[in-house]
């Protein structure tokens, strides 16, 4: 049940305030998280369906368009989670979380190779139609759960005022709310602030230096090697779905130390990759791949919290976070295509 309690709570037990404590908020908590962890898996797996539905549409133009539009629309996914949990928990119990976040990202991608043998084998739909088909049982599943995800604890319905209260004082003093009201003039000093910040900058870099390797990854994943695909893609999403959990579990309950996992992981996937660039034999470059991508994934998760922590204010965090996601996306959008060009 302890261990119950952290993955619901990432702390322990007798955080009292006033009447109100952590057991009796800690399961509407979870069932929240539970119940956004769905809705983020519903997305991402929808995203995935369309991008690769789209190779299959005769127009290029329209399929390069569209899969612009798409990959748009994942590139807000994550930032937002984030900043929704920042609303909810403190940064040091957000690993578990996120963690969590990522691995359900990464598992709505085992769904597609076996929905591919579904929608061709029993429905005979072609690309265009199960791409319609699945947007809109997807969007059915995120109205359903929309009244279910209130966007603070200020405002939702399914704790008392006392819970209210005691959520709302268990989070760190410069942690967002909805309740701040915030004027353009407000906007443009909190950008001009988190841009003087030595450490947005530092994180970027690290951010971006990350995203390269990892972009290979699914550089090789989506087709770099001539195999097939489904049984490459099912051993390297499995083990990016249990990997990140542990060590988000484990830097949560201070067992690890977030910065040597994010240090050996990273460490361990850049050499990999370096392997895939110049190992030309098929069995080593497969079981190479599969171990990076269970490791590249677990490196965002132990450092994401700490990013968090060090972001002041409502707009500063959402700034921090979002800022620092588009510069990895940008690195590895422009810098991943020139490495693999040539292979």
């Amino acid at each position: 049940m302890a261990d119950l309690h952290v993955l619901l709570t990432g702390r322990g037990t007798g955080n009292r305030i006033d009447s109100i404590n952590d057991e009796e908020v800690a399961p509407k908590l979870g069932i929240t998280w539970l119940l956004f962890s769905i809705y983020f898996f519903a997305l991402l797996a929808s995203v995935s369906y369309d991008i690769e539905d789209l190779l299959d549409w005769e127009s290029s133009i329209t399929s390069e368009a569209f899969s612009v539009c798409a990959q748009l629309l994942e590139a807000g996914y994550l930032p937002c989670a984030l900043y929704y949990l920042a609303f909810w928990f403190r940064p040091d119990e957000l690993a578990v979380r996120i963690s969590v976040i990522y691995s359900v990202g990464q598992a709505g991608k085992i769904i597609w190779p076996y929905s591919q043998q579904l929608r061709i084998r029993l429905l005979q739909l072609n690309g265009t139609n199960y791409d319609l088909v699945a947007q809109v049982l997807i969007s059915l599943v995120g109205w359903a759960l929309l009244p279910y995800l209130p966007e603070s604890p200020q405002t939702s319905t399914f704790l008392n005022h006392d819970q209210r209260r005691y959520v709302v004082k268990r989070l760190s003093e410069d942690a967002p709310t909805t309740e701040s009201r915030n004027s353009s003039r407000t906007v443009l000093y909190a950008t001009c602030n988190v841009l003087r910040q030595p450490l947005f900058w530092v994180s970027s870099l690290i951010w971006s230096c990350h995203a390269i390797p990892y972009s290979v990854l699914e550089f090789e994943l989506s087709g770099g090697l001539k195999l097939p695909f489904i049984w490459l893609i099912l051993p390297a999403v499995c083990s990016a779905v249990i990997v990140p959990i542990v060590c988000g579990f484990r830097t949560s309950t201070k067992t690890w130390d977030p910065f040597k996992i994010a240090l050996g992981l990273q460490s361990i996937h850049t050499m990999i990759c370096v392997l895939q660039i110049f190992s030309e034999d098929w069995s080593v470059r497969c079981i190479s791949l599969v171990l990076a991508f269970s490791t590249a994934g677990a490196v965002y998760p132990v450092l994401w919290p700490h990013r968090i922590r060090a972001a002041r204010g409502t707009i500063g965090t959402g700034l921090s976070i979002t800022l620092t996601d588009a510069f990895a996306r940008c690195t590895s959008a422009i810098v991943a295509p020139l490495i693999f060009s040539g292979k």
